[in-house]
């Protein structure tokens, strides 16, 4: 088995692109289609959890 050995700041660049921290998607369909899913969760606090996560990421 090959180990894989990276920096911490390649870490930290594949983390906030695999989230899509760096740069917000166009549209919700290139949003749904990166991260597969979002999740509906039912409490409703400050606003519904998928409308929270998809504005964070939408443009």
């Amino acid at each position: 088995m090959n180990s894989l050995h990276l920096t911490s700041a390649a870490a930290r660049r594949f983390m906030r692109r695999a989230l899509m921290l760096d740069a917000p998607a166009p549209d919700i369909g290139t949003a749904l289609a990166h991260h597969g899913y979002i999740q509906i969760d039912p409490i409703n606090v400050t606003g519904r959890m998928h409308d929270l996560i998809l504005t964070a990421k939408v443009a």
